[in-house]
C-alpha cells in the first residue's frame, strides 16, 4: 500500500509504502484509549493539589452574582493562607 505524505519530509520523502498490517498499527496507534481522559492536570491543577483552592480562587469567575458574601470571604482566608511574595529577577 503506497500512501502519500500531505508534505514531503525534510529527507526528501514524499510517500511511504506499507504492509496492510503496518498501516493499521500506525493508525490504530493515533487513536486514544476507552475511556481514558484526554486531558491530565498536574501541579497546581492536579485534583489534589494542596495550592488548588488558592489558584482556583484567583481565576475570574463565570458569573459574579452567584458567589455568595461568604463564598468571597473563604476565598479571601485561603488566598491569605497561602500567598507569597513574587520572585525577584535580576
Amino acid at each position: 500500500m503506497l500512501y502519500r505524505l500531505p508534505k514531503r519530509r525534510p529527507d526528501g520523502c514524499a510517500a511511504l509504502t506499507l504492509t496492510s498490517l503496518e498501516f493499521i498499527q500506525r493508525s490504530a496507534a493515533l487513536i486514544p484509549p476507552l475511556r481514558a481522559h484526554r486531558h491530565r492536570y498536574y501541579g497546581v491543577l492536579a485534583p489534589n493539589a494542596k495550592l488548588r483552592a488558592a489558584v482556583m480562587a484567583l481565576a475570574p469567575a463565570a458569573s459574579d452574582y452567584t458567589t455568595s458574601a461568604e463564598e468571597k470571604k473563604t476565598q479571601e482566608n485561603v488566598i491569605k493562607e497561602v500567598w507569597r511574595s513574587p520572585a525577584r529577577y535580576l
